[in-house]
């Protein structure tokens, strides 16, 4: 079998590394993205890098003017609440599932993960708050 990547699988990750890079505040609204200079970055084609940025495009994380630019997005106040809103419910859903199996022990430390969110969110830090987040999210 052929070692190499498939297409598909280089777009995944270019869409995840990118997006990721987006939401942990790497890459900050308004940042130019280049194809050429991505795909050399990650060791790609520029094809799987353009297909990531369009799927980016898709949920409004980059905007796209052809011949002219691809930057992160600034996002509106909307969508800043309606993010918030979709963290919040993914978090309540998750605890709902997970604290009636959990012990004393496990609900205690979520409590500690819980505080370093809201800390994160305080400080407006939001490389912080994503980690704390998904830390939180893992230990449920």
């Amino acid at each position: 079998m052929d070692e190499r990547r498939q297409p598909s699988a280089l777009v995944d990750e270019a869409y995840a590394a990118l997006g990721e890079a987006i939401v942990d505040g790497r890459l900050r609204p308004g940042d130019r993205l280049r194809d050429v200079e991505l795909a050399a970055y990650m060791g790609i084609s520029r094809t799987p890098v353009r297909e990531a940025l369009q799927r980016l495009a898709a949920i409004r994380l980059v905007e796209i003017a052809p011949h002219r630019f691809t930057r992160v997005t600034t996002p509106t106040e909307q969508e800043m609440a309606d993010m918030r809103d979709y963290a919040v419910h993914m978090i309540a859903m998750t605890m709902h599932l997970a604290l009636p199996r959990c012990s004393d022990a496990d609900i205690a430390e979520g409590a500690e993960r819980f505080r370093a969110v809201a800390d994160a969110a305080r400080a407006h830090s939001s490389p912080e708050y994503v980690d704390a987040g998904f830390a939180l999210l893992a230990h449920f």
